[in-house]
C-alpha cells in the first residue's frame, strides 16, 4: 500500500468446527468495500475438516489470507484469541468467530466512526441474530427489549454490547487480553477493560450476522459458573463507582443459575433461587422476558 493508503485493518478469523460456515464469513469479510484488510486465520484444532475448507479457500483466492494457522492442539476460547490478538498489528483490529459473518459495509463504515473520534477505544454496532438451519432472523440485538449505551456502567450491568460487531482502536489495545480462567464469558471482560482505557463509540446500523446453530456455545449453555467467576473478577478490579452495575450484573449470574438448574431437570433448587431477581424484574421489558423464559423453563423442566 501506498504511504497515503487508508488505515489497515487487521481481521483475525478464529475457528473451531465450522466447516458448514467459514466459507460464508470469509466470503463476507473478501467482499467488504475497504481497500485495506489483513486477515489472519487460526483454527483451534477443529475435529471437522475446517482446515482443509480454508486451505481449499486460499487456494481459490490468493493473497486474501495472509496467514492461516491450524493448530494440532486446542488452546481454548480464551488462549486461541489471544495467539490470534498477538498477530494483528492493524490500526483497528477485531477478532471475528468463523461461523458469523459481516454485512456489506461494515469496515468502511467503522473506520470512518472511528477515525472521527480517535480518542474512542472501540466501535460496536447492531447485530442481527438468526437461526442457522432456515436463515430466519431471531431479532436484533438493539431493539423493543434493549437499547444501546456507551456508558460503561450500563454495560457492565446488563451486557449490552454484541461483541461480533466491534472493531478495536489498535493503539488502546496495548497488552488487554483474554483470561484463560474464563472460559465463555471473557470477550465481555475484555471489552470492559478496553472501555475502561477510553470510552466507545455506537454506530447505529446492523453490520453482523451472528449465527445461532446446534454446535454453537450460546445455544446450549447459560455459562453459571463463568459468570460468578466474572462477577468475582468485577468485584476485585473495577473501580468503586461500578458497584451499583456490579450488584445488577449479579442478577444476570443469578438468572443464569436458575436456567442452568432447569436444564439440569432441578425445579426445587431453581425454585430457591428465584427471590435473588425478584428486584429487577420489573425494571425493563428484557428483565420481563427473561422471567417469561423462566416460567417456560418450570414447564419443561423435569427431575433428574
Amino acid at each position: 500500500m501506498p504511504k497515503n493508503a487508508p488505515p489497515k485493518v487487521s481481521i483475525g478469523v478464529v475457528t473451531y468446527n465450522h466447516r458448514e460456515f467459514i466459507t460464508q464469513c470469509l466470503d463476507s469479510i473478501r467482499l467488504q468495500d475497504y481497500p485495506n484488510v489483513e486477515v489472519i486465520v487460526s483454527d483451534d484444532a477443529s475435529t471437522d475438516d475446517t482446515c482443509a475448507v480454508v486451505r481449499a479457500y486460499m487456494q481459490k483466492h490468493p493473497g486474501f489470507i495472509k496467514q492461516f494457522h491450524a493448530h494440532k492442539k486446542n488452546l481454548g476460547i480464551a488462549r486461541h484469541c489471544n495467539f490470534v490478538l498477538e498477530k494483528l498489528n492493524g490500526d483497528y483490529v477485531q477478532t471475528f468467530a468463523g461461523d458469523d459473518t459481516m454485512l456489506p459495509g461494515k469496515i468502511a463504515a467503522q473506520v470512518s466512526a472511528l477515525q472521527a473520534n480517535p480518542q474512542a477505544s472501540l466501535c460496536f454496532t447492531n447485530t442481527e441474530w438468526f437461526w442457522s438451519e432456515s436463515g430466519r432472523k431471531i431479532c436484533n440485538h438493539f431493539g423493543l427489549l434493549q437499547r444501546p449505551s456507551t456508558n460503561l456502567a450500563d454495560i457492565i450491568a446488563d451486557c449490552t454490547v454484541p461483541t461480533p460487531s466491534i472493531l478495536i482502536n489498535g493503539k488502546w489495545l496495548g497488552n488487554t487480553r483474554y483470561k484463560p480462567q474464563l472460559k465463555y464469558v471473557n470477550d465481555f471482560y475484555f471489552i470492559v477493560e478496553l472501555m475502561l482505557k477510553a470510552p466507545p463509540i455506537y454506530l447505529p446500523m446492523v453490520t453482523v450476522r451472528y449465527r445461532k446453530h446446534k454446535g454453537g456455545i450460546t445455544l446450549q449453555h447459560y455459562f453459571y459458573e463463568d459468570r460468578i467467576r466474572l462477577l468475582e473478577m468485577f468485584r476485585r478490579t473495577l473501580p468503586p463507582q461500578y458497584a451499583p452495575s456490579i450488584r445488577r450484573y449479579g442478577h444476570i449470574a443469578q438468572y443464569a443459575k436458575i436456567m442452568t438448574l432447569l436444564q439440569a431437570g432441578k425445579k426445587r433448587e431453581a425454585l430457591k433461587a428465584i427471590p435473588s431477581i425478584l428486584p429487577v424484574v420489573l425494571t425493563s421489558p428484557k428483565w420481563a422476558v427473561r422471567f417469561g423464559a423462566i416460567m417456560i423453563g418450570f414447564m419443561k423442566a423435569t427431575r433428574v
